[in-house]
């Protein structure tokens, strides 16, 4: 009776995507250099994912808390995200809190008004966040909203996906975890042992739970799925490919006895990690077995090494094709007698995605072709026949964490006289009463009064700016200027902003650049060393996504501070560094 081991079988191999969660700069363009912020600052937070050769993906913020210390598990702590991506600090302290408006799917950011807690004696705050991927749209799982006057609003312009933010969105049901079978199989031995379904690597299950207790703390217990191997560098994304792509050049022909071993991973890889990634260890080399082996690189590729033995008779590599791709990169990557190796993206070769309790799935099909002899009273095949369903799931959630330092505004330097500082922000309408006027003293003689704003300008029309303290008589004390902006609301954190004066300088970056007046001791002044003059070409925002002129009032607003000699110099300068050609 004839006989005969053919191959069906379904392997699955796990990673993860790389998220990271960063303290961004005020302009959004670089990673803070410094985590210390002063009480009322806006921390500038942004969470990505890196899609290298994925399918478009959209990153979210499940939830944050904060702690005093590294355990989320510590008191006091305090959610600011919760109910999968309710930023709830604005509804509960009435800050300014928000997500911004999403500009890039792979990134989403937010500000969370600086504090401290109350309780602790540093002022160190320990920000952790469970970031998820999700290759659909917003859902009451996976969203952004902010608290505003106007209720609950979405970063993705969704905002009926907010609406459970006051109760209580749907929770996972713990389905996050690895489609498991009957075994892993290797094919490290002589023989094989048939037909298995696997799983590519071990690994540790797990789950996420996270509520509130009876008081209402907010705990989170979370247990991540980890691969059983060394911890890697998240920077060495493509630790696979440079093996991958010289694999053929790895076949050992110094004995018959390892001719047929194929070096699997990076050179001086241990037995544990070899393990991890499906292959064969000896002792001192990590190679492929002599059955399937499906791997999957964190940027976003498939890996699968086919062996001849995989079948009884003997597989004919070249008859095995993946059934969705027939185009050049669909083919071997390299091949030897024993072996076949195939490396392509992940959305290429008529891959299928879909997304499974946390998991982006990538599934893709591997037959053979076999060679039927017709003949007049009936047909034959002497060939075994290969089947195979693949699948790379990649882990949508991770854990991210940063520490930012609050401090309390600074005192300021002691003065002269008792009691507090009051300083005043006022514009001069520039009408001259003597002949020659300039923007120079004569421009600051008279100040519109309360009822004649708001004030009109026409575009590039000069607007006369002067801040100065107030019912103080020491002659010592120096007004300083430090960063001075509009905004098309009263509110000094509300977008868009246009800086006009960056620590007590002119805006480099604006082609009208703010002008300082000087104040000398011949403008009159009893005390001019209280007053700070500065003159804005008028302008207006513009709607970012059309560019459109708004047609909205400007708000100037200045950080001020007083300086008194006996601390230190009281100059301000700003003067650029000239530039040499050679």
């Amino acid at each position: 009776m004839p006989t005969w081991i053919p191959y069906a079988s379904t392997k699955v191999a796990e990673e993860v995507f790389v998220f990271s969660l960063k303290l961004m700069t005020d302009d959004w363009i670089f990673e803070r250099p410094s985590n210390q912020y002063f009480l009322g600052d806006m921390i500038n937070l942004e969470a990505s994912v890196r899609l290298y050769s994925h399918v478009p993906v959209r990153v979210f913020v499940d939830s944050c808390v904060a702690t005093a210390v590294p355990d989320v598990a510590s008191v006091p702590r305090y959610s600011f995200i919760e109910n999968n991506g309710c930023l709830v600090d604005a509804k509960l302290t009435g800050s300014t809190s928000h997500f911004m408006p999403r500009t890039q799917g792979d990134k989403l950011r937010f500000q969370l008004e600086a504090f401290r807690f109350q309780q602790a004696d540093s002022g160190l705050v320990y920000i952790t966040c469970i970031l998820k991927a999700a290759a659909t749209t917003s859902s009451s799982e996976q969203k952004a909203c902010s608290f505003s006057a106007n209720g609950w609003v979405s970063a993705d312009d969704s905002d009926q996906v907010c609406g459970c933010c006051d109760t209580t969105c749907s929770v996972r049901s713990g389905s996050d975890r690895l489609l498991t079978g009957s075994g892993v199989e290797k094919g490290c031995g002589a023989e094989m042992a048939g037909s298995n379904v696997g799983v590519g690597g071990e690994v540790e299950m797990g789950e996420e739970n996270a509520g509130e207790t009876n008081s209402g703390e907010w705990y989170t217990i979370v247990r991540n799925f980890k691969r059983k191997k060394k911890k890697k560098n998240l920077n060495d994304d493509n630790r696979w490919d440079s093996d991958v792509e010289s694999i053929v050049s790895k076949v050992s022909s110094q004995n018959r006895g390892e001719e047929f071993k194929i070096q699997c991973g990076p050179p001086g890889i241990s037995g544990a990690e070899c393990e991890a990634i499906n292959c064969c260890f000896n002792g001192q080399q990590c190679y492929y077995g002599r059955a399937v082996t499906v791997q999957c690189i964190r940027d976003g590729q498939f890996v699968v090494v086919v062996a001849r033995d995989v079948t009884l008779p003997r597989l004919s590599l070249d008859s095995v094709h993946l059934l969705g791709g027939n185009d050049p990169s669909c083919s071997p990557v390299g091949s030897t007698p024993s072996f076949a190796i195939y490396q392509f993206p992940v959305t290429a070769c008529g891959t299928s995605m879909m997304e499974d309790g946390g998991y982006v799935v990538y599934e893709n099909r591997m037959t053979s072709s076999y060679e039927v002899g017709v003949g007049p009273l009936g047909s034959i095949t002497r060939d075994s026949h290969f089947e195979l369903l693949f699948q790379c799931r990649y882990s949508a959630t991770s854990v991210e964490a940063l520490v930012v330092e609050v401090n309390t505004v600074p005192a300021p330097p002691p003065v002269a006289a008792p009691g507090p500082l009051r300083v005043e922000l006022r514009l001069a309408n520039g009408q001259c009463v003597t002949k020659g006027c300039a923007e120079g003293d004569e421009a600051y003689t008279s100040y519109y009064g309360d009822a004649d704003y708001p004030v009109t300008k026409v575009l590039r029309e000069p607007v006369y700016v002067e801040v100065r303290i107030l019912e103080r008589t020491d002659p010592n004390i120096v007004l300083m200027l430090g960063h001075c902006w509009a905004t098309s609301t009263p509110s000094p954190l509300s977008l868009p902003q246009w800086d006009l004066l960056v620590d007590g300088c002119p805006y480099q970056d604006d082609r009208y650049l703010t002008t300082l007046v000087p104040v000398a001791g011949s403008s009159g002044l009893q005390f001019p060393t209280h007053y700070k003059r500065f003159v804005v070409k008028m302008f207006t925002f513009v709607d970012p996504a059309s560019l459109a002129p708004l047609q909205e009032t400007i708000f100037i607003h200045c950080s001020t501070a007083v300086c008194h000699p006996s601390s230190g110099s009281c100059e301000q300068s700003c003067t650029r560094k000239s530039e040499c050609l050679l």
